[in-house]
């Protein structure tokens, strides 16, 4: 006879253990990567180029692999880029409101077909990016192209718009950038940090594949923001708009000063975005989001999770078992492993306890860690430094709550659990965050980068 050792439906609603995950696979961004020999060209004119003579740029994974390598533009690339610019502007702009509309609809299907091969990319470059965010931004600017003549009737496109985000910028904040001048009709030339380079090529292959004209959008890569500045300074440039951190963005324009370019500048402060659980919410539920939003690989935001006193012990103990089962994160840089380190010390000398997954292992890989028993005016929760960090604080009363939701010097977001709907409406109304969500984490949004507050 033989016996079966699965569980019973019985046994497993009765001990609600969490079933194996399937481990990630990369095979598809694997086998893109290897098409193109792991040696990454510009995409210009609606094709990769790889000119002769050029420096590469190796990109590796946070594990010290090398990904691929990509080239280094140089100003005879530039020059070359801006006139397919200016080709692809003619073409582009010379479409109807309606017919510019249907070809980003028809990109969405296309992103929709090649999502899988996206994020595995995305994951590999630390780039993580959701296709599924990607698919709703293009939906979102695709009615805008139908309607631009319509609500913007007084509006023309500028011309050669370009596209500059720093290293540590993610795709979503280039697509961001992208999308909406592409949706009014200009050209554009995006300038990529070195970790989105790689899915920013691919998804310029696939839009070019699902019909937009060549030299509409062009990609160049180079090591560093010098790269940008080149771009933004050629005389067919029309628009320079920028997405990162406060020093690139600097730099950029004092190198563009005095010409008389219009500079738009989206800087990444790292906004501080409250959790916060009542004692009235479904707390398997809250536990499962709070693991979700902040221990992913790539945060947009940094969460600080504010419990009610009266739950407290409950909601750690389900976030122990919780992150006990969790791989380590990878971070960015060494860099960022010295600043984690720090935040983790100073935590601890402050009276924190530290709640890990694992001790943390050499290099750039760090457990989920949580940082109980935080003081709200603690620097670890005020500014949170990158990485698998999560404090924890406590309250006792709604009117505390709403204090500490407030305490963000950059409101983004917050996430509010209860299942009290009028409590909810009330904390929310008191909260001056620009994009809430009851009952789970606010997701990636082209309204949400958009509506914060700041000190």
């Amino acid at each position: 006879m033989a016996g079966c050792a699965a569980k019973t439906v019985y046994e497993i609603f009765q001990s609600m253990e969490y079933g194996p995950t399937a481990a990630p696979s990369a095979a598809t961004a694997q086998a893109w990567l290897e098409h193109h020999s792991r040696s990454l060209g510009l995409f210009i004119d609606g094709a990769f180029v790889s000119p002769a003579g050029r420096r590469s740029c190796p990109l590796t994974d946070p594990k010290g692999s090398v990904v691929c390598s990509i080239v280094c533009s140089e100003d005879e690339d530039v020059s070359r880029c801006s006139s397919s610019a200016v080709s692809g502007y003619k073409s582009w702009s010379s479409l109807t409101c309606s017919q510019r509309s249907r070809v980003l609809l028809r990109l969405v299907s296309v992103l929709g077909l090649h999502g899988q091969c996206v994020s595995e990319l995305c994951d590999l470059c630390g780039a993580a990016c959701s296709p599924t965010a990607l698919v709703r931004l293009l939906q979102f600017y695709s009615s805008w192209a139908q309607l631009r003549d319509a609500l913007l009737c007084d509006w023309t496109p500028v011309g050669v718009v370009v596209v500059v985000t720093s290293d540590d910028s993610s795709l979503y904040s280039l697509m961001l950038k992208v999308l909406p001048a592409l949706a009014m009709g200009n050209s554009v030339i995006a300038v990529p940090g070195r970790s989105a380079a790689p899915p920013a090529l691919l998804l310029a292959q696939l839009l070019a594949a699902g019909g937009l004209p060549a030299g509409a959008l062009n990609v160049l890569t180079g090591s560093d923001v010098t790269l940008g500045a080149k771009v933004a300074q050629d005389p067919n440039a029309s628009f320079v708009t920028y997405s990162g951190n406060q020093q690139d963005g600097a730099a950029l324009c004092k190198a563009t000063a005095g010409m008389g370019l219009p500079v738009s500048v989206s800087l990444c402060i790292g906004p501080v975005c409250p959790f916060i659980i009542f004692e009235s919410a479904d707390m398997d539920s809250a536990v499962d989001e709070v693991v979700q939003a902040a221990f992913k690989k790539r945060k947009e935001v940094h969460w600080v999770l504010c419990v009610q006193e009266s739950v407290s012990e409950s909601v750690t103990a389900r976030l122990k078992l919780r992150i006990a089962g969790l791989k380590c994160v990878s971070l960015r840089s060494d860099a960022d492993r010295v600043l984690v380190d720090a935040a983790v010390e100073e935590a601890q000398q402050q009276g924190a306890t530290l709640v890990q997954s694992c001790p943390p292992p050499p290099g750039s890989q760090y457990p989920p860690t949580l940082l109980c028993g935080a003081a709200p005016s603690s620097p670890f929760v005020v500014s949170p430094p990158p990485g698998p960090l999560l404090p924890v604080v406590t309250f006792r009363s709604n009117a505390e709550a709403v204090v500490m939701g407030n305490h963000s010097p950059h409101g983004h977001a917050a996430s509010i659990w209860t299942e009290d709907l009028t409590l909810a409406l009330e904390t929310a109304h008191r909260c001056p965050s620009s994009f809430f969500c009851s009952g789970g984490s606010p997701f990636s949004s082209f309204h949400s980068h958009f509506l914060c507050h700041s000190q």
